[in-house]
């Protein structure tokens, strides 16, 4: 067993392997990938890295202006997240900064089980080696345009020093808990996210 640094550990569905030590989780990634292909990988790398280093979040939100993660087990219950160790400082500043957004400008959030309300989701990229960030803001279909509400977010992210390089609003009209875009609009930036790999 190892020292848990998060405190929602046990609640969250994020995190599933932080009891276990990192030398330990690799083996039994491992495990599981020679299980899959029938042999074992030819060779194994740690990370150096064993937080902040996702690329990308898909943060659900939920009734009550919750900004987070789902509850472990429980695909109906959401778990409010003020600090996650998963993918970046400026990240948790950002998803933060949007909980409180959308609950001042009394946007809905979307109830997995009712199916009702417009936010849904946010989903934040990042280049870990370009710095660049890209955010999604997921919604339920609305005869309104949000564009300007959503171009408001981005410019309090910016006036508080967080960078957001390209801003996406997507549409989802399903009931699907999903926070994949039927439909996307460039809102600001470049429409894609660039990161250096291998090198």
């Amino acid at each position: 067993m190892t020292r848990l640094r998060c405190r929602y550990f046990g609640i969250c569905g994020g995190c599933q392997l932080q009891d276990m030590p990192y030398g330990e989780q690799v083996e039994w990634k491992v495990g599981q990938v020679s299980e899959l292909f029938g042999r074992e990988p030819d060779e194994v790398h740690e990370s150096p890295k064993t937080f902040y280093y996702r690329n990308r979040m898909d943060f659900a939100v939920g009734p009550g202006w919750v900004v987070g993660l789902k509850e472990r087990g429980k695909w109906w219950s959401y778990v409010d997240l003020h600090e996650c160790l998963l993918m970046s400082p400026e990240a948790d500043e950002l998803k933060n900064l949007f909980r409180e957004f959308i609950k001042s400008k009394r946007l809905q959030p979307w109830d997995t089980k009712r199916h009702v309300g417009l936010v849904r989701y946010i989903v934040i990229r990042e280049g870990k080696f370009t710095g660049e960030r890209m955010v999604t803001v997921v919604t339920y279909r609305s005869e309104e345009d949000h564009s300007r509400t959503f171009l408001e977010f981005l410019q309090e992210a910016l006036d508080r020093g967080i960078e957001v390089s390209t801003l996406y609003w997507g549409i989802n009209p399903t009931v699907a808990d999903v926070s994949v875009s039927r439909e996307l609009r460039l809102l600001h930036g470049d429409p894609y996210l660039r990161e250096r790999l291998l090198g």
